[in-house]
């Protein structure tokens, strides 16, 4: 009963297998040219955005500043421009705000980072899954003692497409996460360099003394 059972979803398995790794690729492909697109339009070089910022800064001209850190919608700009909005209510105001501003700016680095992970493990397991109902169905038919060897190479290709699709939609989906990774925590970094940054200007131009945490280091002075 069971082996029937199995035996008959087998017949359909490796054709769902592949409609369904269809669906994953045309998925995964669109959050890939959704992702490369944010982080293209979203390179900084986060050294010339501070010098930009620096003399601004100092004068504590915070309009100019702000301005400097509106032409450019990125991450670090984001921080610079939330800090900014509280400068009028000291240090620990802006501070605050800015590491609120980078927790939402991370979650929108990883936007369907998860899913595009989910995706391409889990066209492995399709890929997978099929081969092995194609395999079943191929062991089980009945002319396989009487095949020949033509026919076995052309039946062995078909048994091998879910295996190769799974592979053809797994591989683009788990590389392009582990670049958007790399670029996340970059993107994150850049952004904490930037809030230190800010912060020791913010902290050397107020007239009362601020204890500055131990974390905004002399590198961002």
């Amino acid at each position: 009963m069971l082996y029937d059972l199995i035996g008959r979803f087998a017949r359909i398995g490796g054709q769902c297998a592949l409609e369904a790794l269809f669906l994953m690729s045309i998925v995964s492909v669109a959050i890939i040219c959704d992702r490369v697109w944010f982080f293209a339009r979203r390179r900084l070089d986060i050294e010339a955005f501070a010098l930009r910022l620096l003399p601004h800064l100092r004068a504590q001209d915070w309009k100019a500043a702000r301005a400097v850190a509106e032409q450019s919608p990125t991450s670090p700009s984001s921080i610079v421009i939330a800090g900014l909005s509280q400068v009028d209510r000291g240090p620990s105001a802006a501070q605050a705000v800015m590491r609120s501003a980078l927790a939402r700016e991370r979650m929108r680095l990883e936007t369907h980072l998860g899913l595009l992970r989910a995706l391409g493990l889990a066209a492995l397991l399709v890929g997978l899954l099929g081969t092995v109902f194609d395999l079943w169905g191929y062991l089980n038919s009945t002319g396989i003692p009487t095949a020949a060897k033509i026919t076995f190479r052309y039946q062995g290709i078909s048994v091998l497409a879910s295996l190769a699709a799974g592979l053809l939609t797994a591989t683009p989906a788990l590389f392009v996460a582990a670049l958007i990774s790399t670029q996340v925590r970059k993107t994150v970094n850049q952004s904490e360099f930037i809030s230190e940054f800010l912060m020791s200007q913010l902290v050397a131009a107020s007239p009362l003394p601020v204890e500055t945490p131990q974390k905004y280091s002399a590198r961002a002075a």
